[in-house]
């Protein structure tokens, strides 16, 4: 949904590719790479360094 209005940056989404989980996921000459985040650790981490 991040992309669907992003064609006229060259930006072409890789569908098979995307539900294949893969890493890069483009079909075009912009690159588009799917970085793994934790971002509920991130925020966990960061309330209990707040909270001690």
């Amino acid at each position: 949904m991040a992309l669907e209005k992003l064609g006229f940056l060259g930006l072409t989404l890789d569908d098979a590719a995307n539900a294949a989980h893969a890493r890069r996921i483009d079909s075009g000459p912009v690159p588009i790479l799917v970085l793994p985040t934790d971002e509920e650790r991130v925020i966990a981490r960061a309330t209990a360094r707040l909270l001690s």
